[in-house]
């Protein structure tokens, strides 16, 4: 992801590791409305209140596009992520760690983003 969507840099797609004992909280919870509660917002890398409104996971961390190889990928890849998801945990989310699953093609594509955007 560009600087401008990652971690706090950007209101609207903030991440969880500053949300005070998410991991605990996320554990305890036993409703979608408990972690609505402790949350209290929409802008999340990953929006909470958007399944208990419109039945749907929303991921806000991608910027808009219309460049089709972008949305592509990012599809697969969040594809790939819920389904790894359903029975696994994602213990290494490094580059390296993501190839546990994804396939070669997408792997190529992460890595050359991520290489061109370290060079901006």
């Amino acid at each position: 992801m560009p600087v401008s969507r990652k971690g706090d840099n950007n209101i609207y797609t903030r991440g969880f590791a500053n949300v005070a004992g998410f991991e605990q909280k996320i554990k305890n919870a036993t409703s979608l409305q408990s972690i609505e509660r402790f949350l209290g917002s929409r802008y999340f890398k990953i929006n909470p209140k958007s399944y208990a409104r419109h039945n749907t996971i929303e991921f806000r961390q991608h910027s808009g596009t219309v460049e089709f190889e972008k949305i592509s990928n990012w599809v697969r890849f969040l594809g790939n992520l819920i389904t790894f998801s359903e029975t696994n945990t994602v213990t290494d989310a490094t580059l390296q760690g993501l190839a546990a699953f994804n396939n070669q093609e997408i792997m190529t594509y992460l890595t050359n983003r991520t290489n061109k955007l370290k060079t901006r």
